[in-house]
């Protein structure tokens, strides 16, 4: 959704999952999560973050950023002392090799012209909008930083239950959802005989109460339906949760013949998890590591001292060593053995 005022460009807006699953930095606010990110046609959190320039409602705000930082730096435009440099990308005055040559400047992807002045030229992308060329933080060489690769977002909704109220629960299982990397947000939508005194909907969590919910502000047969959240930080939910299913029970002392008969309430779980980049969610991209470099302090070497620590663990759950299949299955065992004998020598370069 991009609203009717028009920005700098006709894609200068944020962008709002059709779904409601998410929405970017700037994206209009209908109740579905935001993402810490501005809209980027390049980025994906399972479906593109924007919509690419000339389509229909683009929205491509790290474009924006990009292609009007140069205007933006040279508001007040600077006056040379002396003789203006030939090559001065930057405005300050110093010829473009020398900033490199004496460090006032970088040039962490080698092309001769210092890195700030790479993305507002439109000499390098930047996916995640931190003027450093996408390059420069691109350990597995596909042309993103590596932050862009790891953005995932899970989501799961539970359709409609009805009815809802007295001797009629709502109940539904998230069945084994994914590692966490964020706070979890539950979204609750409701149509039912909530306007009356001292009404709300108690929720648990695997029976543990987190809240109560449509306690004010909420009506009878609400159409559209009333909206409410729970956000839960990530240790508290795992807490609760662990690595097993999620089962969210609603309850209301409510007349659940309401509506028609047709009371209901749905739930929505949201939150970031590890990219399928990065199996074991330790924030490095998977292809980038040496797994079988486990003992300890990576040294940049398979060897015998990471034989002998995987030959410690054997048999355990530990996280070291267990590295087969990729992201590790929870036991050291025969086939983190062949994976290690496999790699042995020296990590190859990501």
């Amino acid at each position: 959704s991009t609203g009717g005022n028009q920005g700098a460009f006709p894609y200068s807006f944020g962008y709002r999952e059709p779904n409601g699953f998410f929405r970017t930095v700037l994206g209009s606010l209908n109740g579905s999560p935001r993402i810490m990110h501005f809209s980027n046609p390049l980025v994906t959190v399972l479906v593109p973050t924007g919509i690419p320039e000339g389509q229909t409602d683009s929205a491509d705000n790290a474009k924006t950023i990009n292609n009007t930082a140069f205007t933006v730096a040279n508001f007040r435009l600077t006056v040379c002392p002396e003789t203006t440099p030939v090559f001065d990308c930057n405005g300050n005055c110093i010829e473009d090799a020398d900033d490199i040559t004496f460090g006032s400047s970088l040039d962490c992807n080698a092309n001769n012209i210092p890195d700030e002045c790479d993305v507002p030229g439109g000499f390098s992308t930047d996916c995640n909008a931190n003027n450093i060329p996408d390059e420069c933080e691109d350990c597995n060489g596909n042309g993103l930083a590596d932050e862009c690769d790891l953005i995932a977002i899970y989501s799961e909704y539970s359709g409609i239950l009805s009815p809802l109220g007295a001797g009629s629960d709502a109940n539904f299982i998230f069945v084994a959802p994914p590692l966490r990397t964020s706070d979890v947000t539950f979204d609750f939508t409701a149509s039912a005989d909530l306007d009356t005194i001292f009404t709300s909907v108690e929720v648990f969590l695997n029976s543990v109460n987190i809240g109560e919910i449509f306690i004010t502000d909420a009506s009878t047969c609400a159409d559209p339906p009333d909206e409410e959240q729970i956000i839960l930080t990530q240790s508290l939910f795992d807490s609760i949760v662990g690595s097993g299913d999620a089962d969210v029970l609603m309850t209301a002392f409510i007349d659940p013949g309401a509506c028609g008969g047709a009371s209901f309430i749905t739930v929505n779980m949201s939150y970031g998890s590890p990219s399928l980049l990065d199996l074991n969610g330790n924030g490095i991209i998977d292809s980038c590591e040496c797994p079988a470099d486990c003992a300890g302090t990576p040294d940049g070497n398979v060897n015998v001292t990471d034989l002998l620590a995987l030959l410690a663990n054997w048999g355990g759950t530990p996280t070291l060593c267990d590295m087969a299949p990729p992201g590790g299955d929870g036991t050291v065992n025969v086939t983190d053995l062949l994976a290690l004998l496999a790699a042995w020598g020296s990590c190859p370069a990501p």
